[in-house]
């Protein structure tokens, strides 16, 4: 029995088999995933196998001013026409990832090229959460990124890279 609920090992193996002998669809990250349709695979079923190989399908969200950041969201991109400050709230981290052992990343970018010390990409956690222990992380170089993940046990987002 695998330990994901409503994931069938057979669904896995299958995926593993796929993957090894390089047959593995390529999936378009601009649009919503219409993909993995193999042999009733659902789409949760594909996320937990490309997690656990730590493959990210990255569905991309352009924002153009401060917004909330969702849940579902794994690659922000800040495009500004004008550079001007940008807030990004978190979400709770409790709801970004079902499994502790899988945390889901997220990763923030500056496509906009307008990330600045006077005009910061700041990134903001959600009520009673920090991100490495602070109230909030900046980004200020233009074209500057930041991925992160949720660690629950802490209460706290930790940085992989930025």
């Amino acid at each position: 029995m695998s330990q994901y609920p409503g994931v069938a090992l057979s669904q896995l193996d299958e995926l593993a088999t796929l993957s090894a002998q390089d047959k593995f669809p390529v999936l378009d990250v601009d649009e919503p995933i219409l993909a993995a349709r193999l042999k009733n695979v659902s789409l949760e079923t594909l996320g937990i196998f490309l997690r656990l190989l730590e493959i990210t399908i990255l569905k991309r969200r352009i924002v153009t001013a401060s917004a909330p950041i969702l849940s579902s969201d794994n690659l922000v991109v800040v495009r500004l026409a004008v550079a001007a400050p940008v807030t990004l709230t978190l979400p709770d981290g409790d709801e970004t990832s079902s499994d502790p052992l899988l945390p889901q990343k997220l990763t923030v970018k500056d496509e906009g090229v307008t990330a600045s010390v006077s005009n910061p990409i700041t990134i903001t956690p959600f009520s009673g959460q920090t991100i490495e222990g602070q109230s909030t992380l900046a980004i200020t170089n233009p074209r500057g990124s930041v991925s992160i993940y949720y660690v629950p046990s802490d209460l706290d987002w930790k940085v992989i890279y930025g």
